[in-house]
C-alpha cells in the first residue's frame, strides 16, 4: 500500500511514500506524518490510500505524528478546492486547516566532524561559515541562512562534505504544542486561622507606616482565599485586590501562608458563556426592502441563484439579514458559509 501525501514545503503536486509494516492499519486520511523529502525531514498529511505508486522508488513513511487525522475529509477537499481554484499550492491549502504549532518544516543539521578552525578554506563563503560554526557548534540551515544573507552556504555545505570535514543530516523540529498552565494560589493553613495569623504577620498597627499598604495587600488576598475556599488564579486575585502583585503573593508563600503552583486548564473559547435562542429583531423598512429582495433569490428554483450584493453603511443592520439568509438556506437543506474578512 501507498499513501499519496502533501508535503508541508514549498513544493508543487503531491507524492507516494510505502506504508512499512509497523504503520500497516494505523494510518487514516487526514493523518499528520513524518517523511523523508530530499535530504531533509518533512511533515505531510495523507490525502489518500494507493495500491500502486507512480514511480518505482518510494521512500517510507517514517512516523505518525498524532493518533488521530488533524485534517477532516471535508477539509481536505476544500483546500483541494482553493488550490485549484486560486492556483495555490496545496501544501499551503492544507496548511490552513492544521493546528498552529503541530505542523513543522524540516531543515538539516550541519555539524563540524573536526575543530572548524583547523579547517583550511578554499572560498570567502567557506571560511564565513567555519568561522561561524567555530563561534556556535552545529547549526541548522535556517540559521546559517540568517547568519551568512546572499551566500551559497549550501554550495559551501555540499564541498566541505565532499572533503569528509562536515556532516549534513535532516532534521525536523517537534511540534511545539503544550498543554495551557495556570498559575494558582491557595491557603497553606486552614481558614479558620486566617486571621491569626494576619494578626502575626500583617497587622498595619505594628508595623512601620511604609509597609501598611503591603500589609492590608497581603492579608485582603488571604482574606479573600479564605472565603473561596478554592485555590484561585492568581489573575483572578490581581481582579479583586487592588494594587496586589506577585510580589505579594511570594512574600505570602515565604511566610508559608500561601502555596503557588501550576496547574493545566483547558483551552475552552466559550468558557463561562451562555447562548439562549432569542427572537430575532423587527426589521427596519430598509432592512425589509433589502430582505425582499435576498429572500426571492433564495427561493430554490430551475434558474441558477443569483449573486446580492448588499450595500450599508456600518450599523444599517446587514448582519440580521446575513442571519436571515443562512437560517433559510439551512431550513431547505442547503449549507451556508459566512466569510468575514477580519
Amino acid at each position: 500500500m501507498y499513501a499519496e501525501i502533501v508535503v508541508n514545503l514549498n513544493v508543487e503536486g503531491t507524492y507516494h511514500y510505502e506504508i512499512p509494516a509497523e504503520l500497516a492499519g494505523r494510518l487514516q486520511i487526514g493523518h499528520l506524518v513524518e517523511v523523508e523529502f530530499g535530504r531533509q525531514k518533512a511533515q505531510g498529511v495523507i490525502l489518500r490510500f494507493d495500491l500502486r505508486s507512480p514511480v518505482a522508488a518510494t521512500k517510507p513513511v517514517e512516523r505518525l505524528i498524532d493518533r488521530r487525522p488533524v485534517v477532516g475529509e471535508r477539509g481536505l477537499a476544500l483546500a483541494g478546492w482553493l488550490s485549484e481554484r486560486y492556483l495555490a499550492p496545496l501544501s499551503a491549502c492544507v496548511g490552513l486547516f492544521i493546528p498552529p504549532g503541530l505542523s513543522k518544516r524540516g531543515d538539516v543539521l550541519v555539524t563540524p566532524v573536526i575543530d572548524p578552525t583547523e579547517i583550511e578554506a578554499a572560498t570567502d563563503t567557506q571560511k564565513r561559515l567555519l568561522s561561524l560554526l567555530a563561534r556556535r557548534g552545529p547549526l541548522r540551515g535556517r540559521q546559517i541562512a540568517r547568519s551568512l544573507p546572499r551566500r551559497d552556504w549550501r554550495g559551501a555545505v555540499s564541498q566541505l562534505i565532499e572533503r569528509g570535514l562536515l556532516l549534513r543530516e535532516p532534521v525536523l523540529d517537534p511540534p511545539d504544542v503544550r498543554p495551557k498552565q495556570v498559575r494558582l494560589a491557595e491557603l497553606a493553613l486552614p481558614p479558620d486561622r486566617v486571621e491569626a495569623a494576619i494578626a502575626q504577620h500583617y497587622d498595619p498597627a505594628a508595623l512601620p507606616a511604609n509597609w501598611r499598604a503591603a500589609a492590608a495587600r497581603r492579608g485582603a488576598v488571604l482574606r479573600l482565599l479564605a472565603a473561596e475556599g478554592d485555590p484561585l488564579p492568581v489573575g483572578e486575585i490581581y481582579r479583586r485586590v487592588e494594587d496586589s502583585s506577585l510580589a505579594d503573593l511570594r512574600v505570602l508563600a515565604e511566610d508559608d501562608l500561601l502555596i503557588l503552583r501550576e496547574s493545566e486548564i483547558w483551552r475552552d473559547p466559550l468558557a463561562g458563556q451562555t447562548f439562549l435562542p432569542d427572537t430575532p429583531p423587527r426589521l427596519t423598512p430598509n432592512q425589509a426592502a433589502a430582505w425582499a429582495v435576498i429572500e426571492a433569490r433564495l427561493e430554490p428554483g430551475s434558474e441558477p441563484p443569483q449573486p446580492v450584493l448588499l450595500h450599508g453603511v456600518t450599523g444599517s443592520g446587514k448582519t440580521e439579514l446575513y442571519l436571515r439568509a443562512v437560517e433559510r438556506v439551512l431550513a431547505q437543506g442547503r449549507g451556508a458559509i459566512v466569510m468575514v474578512p477580519e
